[in-house]
């Protein structure tokens, strides 16, 4: 996965494909789930102490396909239901719908989707046929949808139909709103993150904090300190940092620049 992800962020790979489709959802947690235990040594996600198995479980599952997200592409989630009892605040019990696949890594897929829906089988005049659940109107499936007009559901699951479907929500909820200014058909444009070069920050910390030692020791160091104390925390210091602190050095950097700078040579 992680190479695929790689791959992904290439120029010709995103020239190529625009939807990432995970099948299945249960197979993918399996093997990230192998891949977490790796890291910490252990057999089984649920020995680690705490916890911590299943939090480093979610967020490398969430990581690796907000990622994806993030580069641009649609990201389909397949995964098998099961059957599961449900108890009501009174006490009774109904059978419900809900994926198979575990809720730490279900979470995950429900929190990123738009569509959260619920592929059934039925027979009409002897036909087999299979309808897609956007909103379980009696509850029997677990289901969602981030558009408030969607239908409920669709008789015939087919792309076009899923397509039209969501264009009728959209274009409902554009009239009822009477601000069409606020829809768009354009992609939304993933704007990647700053990258802070980390040995770039920690040279140019250097580089300003130095003289500044040399000129008046008593009055900037505790000026310093109390600035890398903000960002690092009380008592750290920055030959300290890792390079996911870029940002902090970073940080640090702006505001002796901008507070202390001046007064140099001053």
């Amino acid at each position: 996965m992680k190479q695929v992800v790689r791959e992904l962020k290439k120029d010709e790979v995103k020239a190529q494909f625009k939807s990432v489709i995970i099948d299945t959802i249960d197979v993918a947690g399996a093997l990230c789930e192998k891949y977490v235990c790796g890291q910490l040594g252990i057999q089984s996600i649920g020995d680690a102490d705490w916890g911590a198995g299943w939090r480093m479980l979610r967020k490398e599952f969430d990581e690796a396909f907000r990622a994806v997200a993030q580069l641009g592409y649609a990201v389909v989630f397949i995964g098998h239901d099961k059957l599961s009892e449900i108890t009501r605040e009174d006490g009774t019990k109904y059978n419900k719908y809900v994926p198979s696949a575990g809720r730490t890594l279900n979470n995950v897929a429900k929190d990123m989707a738009d569509v959260y829906a619920f592929a059934k089988k039925y027979e009409e005049n002897g036909v087999a046929k299979v309808k897609l659940i956007f909103r379980s109107t009696d509850n029997s499936a677990d289901t969602g949808c981030r558009f408030k007009y969607i239908v409920p559901e669709i008789p015939d699951f087919t792309y076009d139909a899923v397509v039209e479907a969501l264009n009728n929500a959209i274009d409902t909820e554009a009239k009822k709103l009477g601000k069409p200014e606020y829809f768009t058909d354009r992609r939304e444009e993933y704007k990647a993150p700053v990258q802070y070069d980390f040995d770039a920050e920690l040279k140019k910390f250097s580089e300003m904090v130095g003289p500044m030692m040399v000129q008046d020791k008593d009055y900037f160091s505790p000026r310093v300190t109390s600035i890398v104390d903000k960002y690092l925390g009380t008592g750290k210091k920055v030959n300290q940092a890792t390079p996911d602190q870029a940002e902090m050095i970073f940080l640090i950097n702006a505001d002796i620049e901008e507070e202390l700078l001046p007064k140099l040579n001053k």
